[in-house]
């Protein structure tokens, strides 16, 4: 071999190595993208006091029943306010319909038919999964 010819295999092998190296995780495993999940269906009730709306969302992991509403919102789709922030974080409204607190109904999510048992900023999604936000009175079961 001469010595362009070794040049030529060595900085490709280098080009490899580096092409590699970049698909390795911290722990020197390759790391795949995510596939794609089944969407996340979203629908907003609002109880008599508006018109309900249903949206779909792309799935990807982290997506909380509360960035939901925060893709909606950067879509154009949404109008939404709160309060606090991470893992206390409380929605005050959708599209103008506001809490009433202690006063009255406010707005509550549901997971699958389930009630929210935590914060929305922390409720991890599944791919398929239905997020209801309802204003209405919160009734554990």
């Amino acid at each position: 071999m001469n010595q362009l010819s070794l040049r030529f295999a060595i900085r490709l092998s280098l080009i490899a190595i580096v092409a590699i190296a970049g698909c390795l995780g911290e722990r020197g495993s390759v790391t795949a993208p995510t596939p794609p999940g089944k969407p996340v269906e979203v629908q907003i009730d609002f109880n008599g006091h508006g018109q309900n709306k249903q949206f779909h969302i792309d799935w990807s992991p982290n997506l909380t029943a509360f960035s939901c509403l925060e893709r909606l919102q950067v879509d154009g789709k949404l109008k939404v306010t709160s309060r606090g922030t991470g893992n206390q974080t409380m929605l005050t409204s959708i599209d103008g319909l506001e809490n009433l607190w202690a006063a009255g109904d406010n707005w509550i999510y549901y997971v699958n038919d389930h009630l929210g048992d935590r914060s929305s900023t922390v409720s991890e999604l599944q791919p398929g999964d239905r997020v209801v936000w309802r204003f209405g009175k919160y009734a554990p079961k």
